[in-house]
C-alpha cells in the first residue's frame, strides 16, 4: 500500500512540476511579447481573429433563431427582442473587431514603431500577479 501512495505522491510531483515549468514558459513568453511593440500588435492580431472566428459561427445560429421565432411572433417576444438586442451587439462587436485588427496589422507590419521596454524580466512578476493570480472578474476587472 505504501508503494502505491509513493507512486502516487510521485506522478503528482511531476504534474505539478510540469504545470510550474508550463507556467514559468507562459511568464516569459509573455513579458516578453507584450513588452515588444510589434509582438504585442501581432498577439492581439490573433486574439482579433480568434474573437472574429466565434462570431462568425455565433451570429449565423443567432439569425436562424431569430427567423425560427419569427414564424411565430404573437409567442415569446421578450425573448425576440433580446435576441434582436444581442444581434445587433454582435454585429457592432464584428466590426469594432475588424477595425481594431486592421489597425494591428499595420502597426505590427510596420517597424518604424518596433520599441521595446527593456528588459522583458522587469514585467514577468506583473505577468505572474495578473494572469496566476485570480481575485477579480477576468473581464470586468478589479
Amino acid at each position: 500500500m505504501k508503494h502505491r501512495k509513493k507512486g502516487k505522491k510521485k506522478r503528482e510531483d511531476k504534474r505539478e512540476q510540469r504545470d510550474r515549468e508550463l507556467q514559468e514558459n507562459v511568464v516569459q513568453h509573455s513579458a516578453a511579447v507584450l513588452s515588444c511593440a510589434t509582438k504585442a500588435a501581432d498577439e492581439f492580431v490573433g486574439v482579433c481573429n480568434r474573437s472574429l472566428e466565434t462570431l462568425e459561427l455565433e451570429v449565423p445560429y443567432l439569425r436562424l433563431a431569430l427567423e425560427i421565432w419569427a414564424e411565430h411572433p404573437e409567442l415569446a417576444q421578450p425573448l425576440r427582442r433580446s435576441l434582436e438586442t444581442l444581434l445587433e451587439a454582435l454585429t457592432r462587436h464584428y466590426q469594432t473587431l475588424t477595425d481594431v485588427k486592421q489597425e494591428l496589422e499595420r502597426l505590427a507590419a510596420d517597424p518604424a514603431p518596433h520599441i521595446h521596454l527593456d528588459p522583458a524580466e522587469r514585467y514577468q512578476q506583473l505577468v505572474r500577479e495578473r494572469l496566476f493570480t485570480f481575485t477579480a472578474h477576468p473581464v470586468t476587472g478589479p
